[in-house]
């Protein structure tokens, strides 16, 4: 195997580990993301339980208030039933953004995986035209010419037509240039 098609090879090879390292790291770092977007869900569903101890708290004393006050069943009722509805406003708020946290946690995740399998990708077409270079290289070595020789219609040797340096193909009527 001559030089130039060991280079081809082995720089489509470190090519291919990079793609693959690539791949990989953004994967990792994705799903870190993807875990502090879990812990970020976790302590929003913790803040909401903790905001409704509060506002129950709240809604305690102020039904105590109203009691000593001497306000009607009416008015108590309505009272207990709008403090019950903020208490809800708090756990639902706080569940919206923890899953609103969990699907871009998921979605980090899927962007990770997506992100590996481009790496791999990658890393197949780089092996593919690494292979094909070092194919192309070879074939096109049976079929050129060493020396550069000025040939018809420019360019110099490289298996165009040279009047000066022609072969006939034993057994053959081909022409080929060497």
């Amino acid at each position: 195997m001559d030089p130039g098609t060991i280079a081809i090879v082995v720089g489509s090879a470190i090519s291919a580990m990079g793609a693959l390292q690539a791949g990989a790291n953004a994967q990792n770092t994705a799903n870190k993301n993807a875990e502090q977007l879990f812990k970020s869900a976790n302590a929003e569903r913790l803040t909401g339980i903790e905001n409704r101890k509060r506002q129950d708290r709240l809604n305690r004393k102020t039904t105590g208030r109203g009691k000593s006050l001497n306000l009607s069943d009416d008015v108590m009722n309505d009272m207990e039933m709008e403090m019950a509805l903020m208490e809800a406003d708090i756990s639902y708020a706080a569940e919206v953004k923890a899953v609103s946290y969990e699907n871009k946690g998921q979605m980090q995740i899927f962007k990770g995986a997506q992100a590996r399998q481009a790496g791999y990708m990658s890393a197949a077409s780089t092996m593919l035209m690494g292979g094909g270079m070092a194919g192309a290289g070879k074939f096109n070595s049976l079929f050129s010419s060493t020396t550069a020789t000025p040939s018809v219609g420019g360019g110099f040797g490289g298996g165009s037509y040279n009047p000066n340096n022609i072969n006939r193909v034993p057994g053959s009527p081909l022409l080929l240039s060497t």
